[in-house]
């Protein structure tokens, strides 16, 4: 069974890259484009952001990553569309010590570009994915907590470069990425949420304009929820 899962995985990659080759040719100067990881029309708060206090140190794998804040065991939801090409799930303990670093629960999503977004702290158990699977830009994936080295209930996010973890599990060097939530891009040009900074989540389904049990979008005033073309400004 482990070997299929790791061949669904090679042959998922191999279109992802294939699909990564094409929009490379088609959009030369346009960077992709995220959305905050959780609930759509639901307020979410930025604990630490780049070059943070407690980590995001300048230069380490997780320099350009966010914590990112909503409720105790919130659904994370992917932040871009792709192919699952690592999880845990199995750890169930978690402080505020960076002894506990290396015992987070996590999944790694792969995109057309050879890159990836990295979801850390995840709840035991708790992860709704597989090893091969596509994912949708709004589909749960698993539920936060504080397992691995946490001070707290939230979701590590960050885009990161593809490899093959040799230190911390599931962690590869980030690079910088933005968001185009409204409510983000209405807050800071760049589409780089700041630390302290709280925003709406605009992570729904594209075409659609309400978000379930939290309201309508339009209410909101999200207007519709059609995935734009991300400009080329962006980082």
């Amino acid at each position: 069974m482990r070997r299929l899962l790791v061949m669904g995985a090679a042959v998922a990659w191999l279109l992802v890259a294939a699909g990564g080759a094409a929009q490379a040719a088609g959009h030369a100067n346009v960077r992709p484009y995220y959305l905050l990881p959780w609930n759509a029309g639901a307020v979410g708060a930025v604990e630490q952001g780049w070059g943070g206090d407690t980590s995001h140190g300048e230069g380490e794998d997780d320099e350009f990553a966010w914590d990112f804040s909503y409720t105790v065991n919130f659904s994370v939801r992917a932040a871009r569309t792709g192919v699952v090409l690592a999880l845990r799930e199995n750890q169930g303990v978690g402080e505020c010590d960076n002894s506990y670093g290396e015992e987070a629960n996590y999944v790694r999503i792969g995109h057309p570009d050879g890159t990836e977004s990295l979801y850390y702290h995840l709840k035991q158990n708790s992860v709704t994915v597989s090893v091969g699977q596509w994912v949708t830009s709004y589909q749960i994936i698993g539920l936060s907590d504080e397992s691995g080295y946490t001070c707290g209930d939230h979701v590590h996010f960050q885009v990161q470069q593809s490899c093959t973890p040799s230190g911390v599990p599931g962690m590869c060097q980030s690079i910088r990425a933005s968001f185009q939530d409204p409510d983000v891009l209405s807050q800071v040009d760049d589409g780089v949420p700041v630390h302290n900074g709280a925003y709406r989540s605009g992570n729904h389904v594209p075409g659609t304009d309400t978000v379930g049990v939290t309201g309508r979008v339009r209410g909101l005033g999200f207007g519709s929820c059609a995935t734009p073309t991300p400009p080329g400004r962006r980082i």
